[in-house]
């Protein structure tokens, strides 16, 4: 269980409302938090302590910080009592401060409200002259003519032995006022109007969509990526079992004979060709081209693939129109789903291949005499 001391946004300068709620309930980035409409009869401590999930149907409203993180409760409290004598100290430095520090104790109101209505709480009960107050969503609210002192009733943080009003006070979940308010202060708001809510669930709903489809998206991709594999091991299973003609060349060719000689072979006998086909898919690669550039390489050596280019032009030999290009261009489409047998992608690979052919068999020689 894991729970934050958050910090609410108030429509009023001079409030500042803390909390101590579950993890859970903060949303949207941690810019908005979930509050309670019910507790199941629980005080609300006890409530927040077993962490429910938030229901869908409790209002939520704008947080200005979360201060502090923890998986302990009691660490919690701690930090949200040393966050509210901080606030309060800061505040006594000046005589004329208005600012009140509160820990929110109250359960939200399901109520529908207006921009003007705060139906969380009393619509500013005054109250002047006194150092600890308390307010609840249950009272009424207090003229200005009322003085709050003539209640005759201690703060929460009053060590008096009052056992009604302490009944009463549990019933109401009270808010907490912080000792030492020198002026005026009025209780807690942070509701917003009912088509801001709406709007903020119209964005939760829009995120959610958005972030199903990109899950759908990284399942599919990855269900792609499997069927892949297990169509190479197919292939692998499948060619251990082939049984290569006697007549076939050793690969890499090395000559222009050699070439000539493939390549009546493969005119002559289908068998020859459905199994070259087999045989070069099963040499798998990563992606169109780099299953081409392998198949290449496995049949044509340097020394003979610098004679070929695509075209035939400039007195050298076209592979465009052999049997070995429709070999090479079969087996590499074997290897990948529909969309992406593109016969100009294995095209374009040949063609490349072809290209650098000199520069493959200049390097290999470099190697050699290193």
């Amino acid at each position: 269980m894991y729970y934050g001391v958050v910090e609410f946004k108030s429509r009023r300068q001079d409030l500042q409302e803390l909390a101590i709620v579950p993890l859970t309930w903060l949303i949207k980035n941690e810019r908005r938090c979930y509050w309670p409409t019910g507790t199941k009869k629980l005080p609300l401590e006890v409530f927040v302590k077993q962490c429910p999930p938030p229901n869908k149907n409790w209002r939520h409203f704008p947080v200005n910080k979360v201060h502090y993180k923890t998986v302990d409760y009691d660490s919690a409290e701690q930090e949200i009592t040393r966050i509210i004598k901080e606030y309060e100290t800061i505040n006594s430095l000046s005589e004329a401060s208005k600012h009140s520090v509160v820990e929110r104790k109250y359960v939200s109101d399901t109520s529908e409200s207006s921009d003007d209505d705060e139906p969380l709480v009393p619509k500013k009960p005054k109250m002047c002259e006194a150092k600890s107050a308390i307010s609840s969503p249950a009272r009424q609210e207090l003229g200005n003519d009322v003085n709050v002192s003539a209640l005759d009733t201690p703060g929460p943080s009053s060590t008096s032995t009052m056992t009604n009003f302490a009944i009463t006070s549990e019933a109401l979940n009270h808010d907490i006022i912080i000792e030492g308010l020198h002026n005026c202060s009025y209780a807690p708001s942070t509701v917003e109007d009912d088509s801001v809510s709406k709007q903020m669930t119209d964005s939760d709903f829009k995120d959610l969509v958005i972030t199903s489809l990109a899950k759908l998206q990284t399942t599919n991709d990855q269900i792609l990526l499997t069927m892949q594999e297990i169509l190479r091991y197919n292939k692998k299973i499948a060619l251990e079992k082939l049984i290569a003609p006697e007549n076939l060349p050793n690969f890499p060719l090395n000559t222009y004979d050699d070439f000539l000689s493939f390549e009546a072979l493969a005119k002559d006998d289908p068998i020859v060709s459905q199994y070259m086909v087999r045989r070069l898919a099963a040499l798998g690669g990563s992606g169109v081209e780099g299953v081409t550039r392998r198949i290449m390489r496995f049949l044509l050596a340097n020394q003979l693939s610098v004679q070929f280019n695509w075209k035939g032009r400039f007195n050298k030999i076209g592979f465009e129109n052999t049997s070995t290009w429709n070999i090479v261009l079969e087996a590499a489409k074997l290897n990948f789903p529909a969309h992406e047998k593109n016969d100009m992608k294995v095209a374009w690979a040949v063609k490349e291949w072809l290209k650098h052919s000199s520069t493959r068999m200049n390097q290999g020689r470099r190697e050699k005499d290193s």
